[in-house]
């Protein structure tokens, strides 16, 4: 199977509105399912993010998406050559499939696979930094270039044959234009990034890649509560964020860190959300005297922390910058559930979470200080029971 689809969308927003040019490579030809559903399932997630991104900030589109056998040299040189954005438009290059890193070409970025048969996918590479050079060529207002692939000495993406633990996506139901704005309007320059560092290999399930899932519930949380947003922290969250959800996998133990370069002129705020938060004199020593349980934040404030419990991914939470931890209602946002204090352990753990059932009822659980959300059993000990990451 494989398909080239190009779109050209123009809104009712007049001839020099802006464009958004989208370029979206999947390298769907492998021999393993797995990796095949998830790269197709990554392509599907990233076209509808970015929809919705030019629905809300009523951009022209123009997109070029190739799976498959359409995943060749030709093909994507044909595109790039042809793309001719105006000085104000934005290009979004998106790639996942199997890269491989080497040194004496480019010993930062990946070489990316354009083969059309899987056997020769170590031989017909294209370096990432020189699609990102040709595109940059272009002078585009805004240039946004991802890699989702190895970037080790080897270029097998693996795979997990069960679901990425600890990821809980949410279908915001709305989106703050002000942050879109601030990303993709007010923001001049390039940000690329790819999924892993040079020597370590990148990971996809059936659910999609560990990194670009990271990104899009990043970009989704960002866009929707905060109150500022920029792409420096997006894609630190990000690296924390697919950092984390690989470390939680035993054949990969925290050795997925993503790498990315942000050179942005414009609204870029230095928010130091990591130190505030790791930060104890500002975890609660008892409950705070104006907690009301269910109480709605009505302001956007900035998610510190996503919380998830692996029981139950419906239900989500995230840590505030004043401590409290809210949970996402589609109905009426962010809830207020409980909050941050201090450890009943500190030996043990970094800080305690409190949530509450109801305004009567609640249960404490100990987080040590890799983030996982712990709770005894009297039979088997401390378990892990949920994560809390950026």
């Amino acid at each position: 199977m494989f398909s080239l689809f190009f779109a050209f969308s123009f809104l009712l927003n007049g001839l020099n509105a802006q464009t958004m040019h989208l370029l979206v490579f999947a390298s769907t030809n492998d021999i393993s399912p797995i990796l095949r559903e998830g790269m197709a399932e990554t392509r599907d997630k990233v076209q509808t993010e970015l929809h919705e991104v030019a629905n809300a900030l009523n951009l022209n589109t123009r997109e070029a998406i190739a799976s498959g056998d359409d995943v060749n040299v030709a093909t994507l040189w044909n595109i790039v050559d042809n793309l001719n954005p105006s000085s104000n438009d934005i290009v979004f290059f998106f790639y996942i499939g199997h890269g491989i890193n080497k040194p004496a070409i480019d010993p930062q970025w990946p070489q990316l696979t354009f083969a059309k048969n899987h056997q020769n996918h170590a031989k017909e590479l294209v370096s990432f930094s020189e699609i990102m050079n040709r595109l940059e060529a272009k002078n585009p207002r805004l240039l946004i270039g991802i890699a989702e692939a190895c970037n080790a000495l080897t270029g097998e993406l693996e795979y997990y044959e069960d679901e990425i633990l600890g990821l809980a996506s949410l279908s915001f139901s709305e989106r703050d234009v002000e942050r879109l704005k601030e990303l993709y309007l007010d923001s001049k320059g390039k940000v690329l990034s790819s999924s892993s560092e040079p020597g370590q290999k990148s990971y996809v399930s059936s659910q999609g890649g560990y990194f670009s899932s990271s990104f899009i519930d990043v970009h989704k949380e960002i866009t929707s509560f905060s109150d500022y947003a920029d792409w420096k922290t997006i894609f630190e969250k990000t690296k924390s964020r697919t950092q984390t959800l690989a470390g939680l996998r035993a054949k990969n133990p925290k050795r997925q860190i993503p790498q990315y370069i942000v050179n942005i002129t414009g609204k870029q705020r230095d928010f130091r959300w990591k130190e505030n938060f790791a930060n104890k004199d500002n975890i609660y020593n008892q409950q705070p005297n104006n907690f009301t349980y269910q109480h709605q934040v009505q302001q956007p404030q900035f998610l510190v922390a996503k919380v998830v419990f692996f029981a139950n991914r419906n239900r989500v939470f995230f840590v505030m910058p004043d401590n409290y931890v809210t949970e996402y209602n589609p109905y009426t946002g962010l809830q207020v559930a409980g909050y941050r204090i201090a450890p009943l352990q500190p030996q043990l753990f970094q800080y305690d979470l409190i949530s509450y059932y109801n305004p009567y009822q609640f249960n404490r659980w100990g987080v040590d200080y890799y983030g996982r959300i712990m709770q005894w059993d009297q039979w088997a000990g401390w378990q892990m029971v949920g994560i809390v990451y950026y």
